[in-house]
């Protein structure tokens, strides 16, 4: 993990994240026109060696230490006040003959002595001090390293050369953030604009797969909002808070959710309220559970569709990191491989079927508002139609109309239904697992399939509402029976509903059928069967409605 000392404005690299010393860490929305790489920090860096290096003043905080591993000693912010640098006297603190602040300051002893005794003189609860003689003789007051003027330092070692001039080149960024955490304490901050060297894959791999511990890890995140003002009340209904951009970025869910304390900044760097004080207000905006903001209670106890739907709704440069940053949200790793599109989260749902036993993974999509043994589409209205969508779902998105609060099903309640216990195998041919299905016409004989050649069934998923919990949420299936010989590929259907049935008029993907229900046909009809989620060159296959829709763009010339 590398980190800016926000004394010196250098790296320090620390590999174990438990020795690592306290440290802050920034939260910000990139801004359109880029950001402060590593790179250009180096360069600037080179240019702004620091004047004290931290060895000598903090013992072993600098990587240079004889013992890298070492944890240094965080100032408070009431010990950084006592030793601030406006002092001469700490440039002292032994044999001055001996002490490298003569090169660090960069001019001759006459002009340290002449400054020291001024500064004495005009101080009189130190005139107990003894007294500092001025050295006289040929030269001792025209020394060739003489500045031509001398500035007080406004903060640690700076000089009319230093890091933290507005001038050096540093972004107001990286400086701000470095000023307000060296005001609070921390000698160390990671910011990932510029913590981050890009240039190297691997190292950039490893950042996306660690970036959720080193959140979790963080004394403090600092959440900068560059859009919203210092004067306004974040609690207000039409407040620029709620408006942020910053919840609407995919990142920023992980740095939301993952480190116990998040101070919000305003674009004045001013403090707006924290995430434990402005609970509520991140809730309504987030719909992130208050008790998950509090960290009194784990991530990893909420189902996989609600840590999907609190990431629905956010947006990402690349869509790539649709995936790579819920990876955290999950504790999954894996490679990252920029360019696969969206693989990626077709990967992410992979590694979550291995590690997390949990079918709410496939509850995505609009939920039918009625039963599904009160539908019927004799309506010519009502249509059942094929898609080339597996259980998986394409992105986040397709979890934002997800409807309450979702649980594993388990218990006495659904013991006589003998459901299978999934178990997830990669073939070569996609994700192989065993399902308990029932035929749909044995549920609902209503309800036409629309093509006698399919073979279409109701799969009975093992998760429920936490609202109704004498429900299961279920999907519409089909497989096509023009299959390869043992492997039966399973695909989503949908339901297209009139107005006065269903007002929103999205199709419909997700259904609820009751316990009852099914209990009911248990053990005539339910049956687990061995099905493929395909891969994604299965999954390009055309359906009936798609190549009518074709057809006609080219009869248009479309």
């Amino acid at each position: 993990m590398r980190l800016v000392d926000t004394e010196t404005g250098e790296f320090v690299d620390f590999v174990d994240l438990e020795r690592t010393p306290p440290y802050a860490i920034l939260s910000h929305t990139w801004d359109k026109d880029g950001e402060q790489s590593y790179q250009e920090l180096v360069k600037i860096q080179e240019k702004y060696k620091p004047q004290c290096p931290p060895s000598e003043e903090h013992g072993s905080a600098n990587s240079h230490s004889d013992d890298p591993t070492a944890v240094p000693e965080v100032p408070t912010p009431s010990e950084e006040r006592t030793t601030s640098s406006h002092s001469p006297l700490l440039l002292f603190q032994g044999n001055p003959g001996s002490c490298s602040v003569w090169r660090r300051l960069g001019m001759g002893r006459a002009r340290i002595f002449s400054i020291i005794q001024t500064w004495l003189c005009c101080t009189p609860d130190l005139t107990t001090l003894p007294e500092l003689e001025t050295p006289s003789g040929p030269g001792a007051l025209s020394d060739p390293e003489l500045p031509n003027d001398i500035q007080t330092p406004s903060s640690p070692h700076t000089t009319l050369r230093s890091i933290w001039d507005p001038d050096s080149g540093l972004s107001e960024k990286v400086r701000r953030a470095c000023e307000i955490a060296r005001r609070d304490g921390y000698r160390y901050i990671w910011i990932d604009s510029c913590c981050i060297n890009k240039e190297s894959s691997s190292e950039l791999s490893e950042a996306i797969n660690s970036m959720y511990n080193w959140y979790r890890a963080a004394q403090v995140c600092y959440a900068f909002l560059v859009d919203v003002p210092s004067n306004e009340d974040p609690r207000a209904k039409k407040s620029m808070f709620r408006r942020s951009r910053w919840f609407t970025r995919g990142w920023t869910l992980q740095e939301l959710i993952a480190p116990l304390v998040v101070v919000f900044l305003s674009q004045d760097w001013e403090g707006l309220g924290t995430k434990d004080a402005l609970a509520e207000v991140v809730y309504e905006i987030t719909s992130v559970d208050c008790g998950i903001l509090a960290h009194e209670r784990e991530v990893s106890n909420e189902s996989v569709a609600d840590r999907m739907r609190w990431a629905s709704a956010r947006k990402t440069t690349r869509v790539e990191d649709e995936a790579y940053g819920l990876l955290g949200i999950f504790g999954i790793t894996m490679p990252t491989l920029y360019g696969e599109g969206q693989y990626a989260f077709r990967r992410l749902q992979e590694e979550i079927l291995q590690r997390i036993p949990d079918q709410s993974l496939s509850a995505w999509g609009y939920e039918c508002p009625s039963s599904i043994q009160t539908l019927s589409n004799t309506d010519d209205r009502v249509g059942l139609y094929e898609t080339s969508q597996t259980l998986l779902a394409p992105s986040p998105r397709s979890f934002a109309l997800s409807r309450g609060r979702m649980i594993p099903a388990t218990g006495a309640s659904i013991k006589p239904l003998e459901l299978c216990i999934e178990e997830y195998i990669h073939t070569r041919y996609g994700i192989r697992t065993q399902l308990c299905v029932l035929p749909l016409e044995a549920l609902n004989p209503e309800l036409a399939v629309p093509d006698l050649e399919q073979r279409w069934y109701l799969v009975a998923l093992r998760s429920q509402h936490a609202d109704d919990p004498q429900r299961l949420l279920s999907r519409i299936c089909y497989h096509p029976r023009r299959a390869k010989a043992n492997v039966e590929f399973l695909y989503v259907a949908q339901l297209n509903m009139p107005s006065e049935l269903h007002p929103d008029g999205r199709p419909v993907t997700l259904f609820t059928v009751s316990l009852d229900d099914l209990k009911r046909v248990t053990n005539t009809q339910i049956q687990p069967k061995t099905v493929y989620f395909p891969h994604r060159a299965f999954c390009g296959q055309t359906t009936a409605q798609g190549r009518e829709k074709a057809k006609a763009q080219v009869a248009l010339g479309v």
